[in-house]
């Protein structure tokens, strides 16, 4: 349901996921949906920004988190390690049971940098509507079509 971690992810992870939930949430039940979910995952979870807000005139919300997750050894040996991860997260509602969510993993002693990356990446984020996006493709098709259609065999 949520994005569960950053395994053999180099840092900062960031990622891109379309959530379907299997029944309606706004975005304060998501916010706390997604805050419980990550106790199942990881340790030492706390909750440092949960917010509600908009984004592209869309219901959306901020979390941010730091907790505690293991990671294999860069040493070898086999070993797993515990680090300490900072977690954050642009939900954004589409649909009553759609969340695109933008999430970004890095080590917590990362934080200052990662949350200018973060709000950098938000800043740069856009959420494209289907319909749209399928109205371009097929005027791109026609396009494509049409233009073959003047080549002869010599210019191809």
């Amino acid at each position: 349901m949520t994005a569960s971690g950053p395994p053999g992810c180099g840092a900062p992870c960031p990622s891109i996921e379309r959530i379907e939930l299997n029944d309606p949430q706004t975005v304060e039940q998501y916010l706390q949906l997604t805050a419980n979910d990550m106790s199942k995952t990881f340790s030492a979870v706390q909750i440092l920004q949960s917010q509600k807000t908009t984004f592209d005139g869309k219901p959306a919300g901020r979390l941010t988190a730091s907790m505690e997750g293991s990671a294999a050894s860069a040493q070898g040996g086999g070993q797993p390690v515990q680090i300490a991860i900072l977690r954050q997260q642009l939900l954004v509602q589409t649909a009553p049971k759609e969340y695109m969510v933008l999430t970004l993993f890095s080590p917590l002693k990362d934080r200052e940098m990662a949350t200018r990356t973060f709000e950098a990446m938000i800043g740069s984020y856009e959420i494209m509507d289907p319909t749209t996006l399928l109205k371009r493709r097929a005027a791109a098709v026609q396009a494509g079509k049409a233009w073959l259609a003047e080549r002869s065999a010599d210019e191809l």
